[in-house]
């Protein structure tokens, strides 16, 4: 799951219940309901693995202009954990990655002073996430207890 609600990083006193509201609903709320619709199928075939997409700022202290994503991500991240204490036993594997910041549709309209800022990586393509993701998930030595994988 990478569900996120396309936002524009702004300062905390100018978000409006609404913007957190949106946020939370895709990236929480939906994230839920979906996981345990799949689960239900997961279990009954005691195999099965979910990831969920965070982001290496849940890590910083100084994280401006974030203040919704970062509210819905610490969320999902709870999540992450509940869904591995709930459904780990029952043979799913859950956990988390966190890849470096990269230029998408949805950063493009950003201020460049800002995401000047969240650094570069050499992992800058949605295509080199997904195959570290399988590669992650593949890993026979995973436990999916929850942990969070931080991608630099």
């Amino acid at each position: 799951n990478n569900a996120v609600n396309p936002f524009q990083p702004k300062p905390m006193h100018l978000v409006t219940a609404h913007e957190i509201n949106e946020q939370w609903e895709v990236t929480v709320s939906a994230t839920f309901f979906l996981s345990i619709s799949l689960a239900k199928e997961m279990i009954n075939g005691e195999s099965g693995t979910i990831v969920n997409i965070l982001t290496p700022l849940i890590e910083e202290k100084n994280v401006k202009g974030f203040s919704s994503y970062l509210m819905a991500k610490q969320g999902l991240q709870a999540l992450t954990k509940v869904q591995a204490s709930e459904f780990n036993p029952m043979g799913v594997r859950v956990l988390s990655i966190s890849p470096p910041f990269m230029k998408t549709n949805l950063t493009n309209s950003w201020n460049h002073a800002l995401t000047s800022k969240m650094g570069s990586s050499k992992i800058n393509s949605t295509k080199k996430i997904a195959s570290i993701i399988y590669n992650i998930v593949t890993e026979n030595d995973n436990p999916g207890t929850g942990e969070n994988y931080i991608i630099n």
